[in-house]
């Protein structure tokens, strides 16, 4: 970047910069195509350790909210607007997707196995979404940047009324019996 005299900040005036700037998105996410072998284990012709690397830090240097200022903001927000679009996240099942497509299971509830009681298979089949895989790390403020969905309890419940077979025998406060549960899990697997 070309830099005023005072060195405070970048010359925002600057052709040059103007141009830079209107590129960084488009190249920042351009970035990820050449590192996902790195990520989801594809075959490497040629590996090279410090793609490794890279792939395994690259969502760590998405920008988030309030690290950048200025005229940064709008680089900030072309990244974001492009990773949204694209398949720049990992299922668990290892397919790329963008990130509408997926939910995360948040480290509060990793411990509980929640993808034995909401396997993918209804995950996708009820809500059309798949888990993030957990063997590529990406931070949880990136996620909520991106609008991947946090599995939550609310969520877990929404599951099992809306995705529950059609002779569901619900109480009257609209409670699923766990008996009726255990058949819908079967139902749905």
């Amino acid at each position: 970047f070309s830099l005023p005299s005072s060195r405070q900040g970048i010359d925002v005036d600057s052709k040059w910069n103007q141009w830079l700037i209107s590129h960084y998105g488009e190249l920042f996410v351009s970035v990820l195509d050449p590192l996902k072998p790195y990520l989801d284990g594809s075959p490497i012709v040629q590996p090279r350790p410090i793609l490794y690397f890279l792939a395994s830090h690259f969502y760590r240097y998405v920008p988030l909210r309030h690290e950048v200022t200025g005229v940064f903001k709008t680089v900030r927000a072309e990244i974001l607007s492009r990773l949204q679009r694209m398949n720049c996240l990992l299922s668990s099942g290892g397919k790329w997707c963008t990130p509408h497509e997926l939910v995360y299971i948040p480290p509060k509830l990793a411990h509980h196995h929640i993808e034995i009681l909401v396997p993918d298979a209804v995950l996708r089949k009820c809500f059309g979404r798949s888990y993030l895989t957990d063997s590529v790390y990406v931070p949880p403020a990136v996620l909520t940047e991106l609008g991947v969905q946090e599995l939550t309890s609310d969520l877990i419940l929404d599951m099992l009324s809306e995705c529950s077979p059609p002779n569901t025998n619900r109480r009257p406060n609209g409670v699923i019996p766990p008996e009726e549960i255990r058949l819908w899990m079967d139902w749905s697997g």
